[in-house]
């Protein structure tokens, strides 16, 4: 499954997590960060560098936790659309 170029990626979630919980119905689960990981793999090329670097931010910290990349996800697509809409005005 991946996300189209321009996409939503709040629809991109709902349609990751309708996947994983039919998944999981049938005794196919992923731990936290199986699931972040499989999530970043899913986004389209142009969001390869916002991947690039949370995928780095882990060396030698910690593990990816879903919830963080999916934050990290939403929050740079609303900066986006921010940013279109500024210079939109201008």
């Amino acid at each position: 499954m991946k996300m189209s170029e321009g996409g939503s990626v709040a629809d991109h979630l709902n349609d990751f997590n309708t996947v994983t919980s039919q998944l999981s119905s049938v005794g196919v689960n992923f731990d936290d960060e199986v699931s972040a990981l499989l999530f970043l793999c899913s986004l389209p090329k142009s969001w390869n560098g916002l991947v690039m670097a949370i995928s780095n931010s882990i060396f030698g910290s910690t593990t990816l936790k879903f919830d963080d990349v999916v934050g990290a996800i939403l929050s740079d697509e609303m900066r986006q659309k921010s940013l279109v809409r500024h210079q939109v005005m201008f």
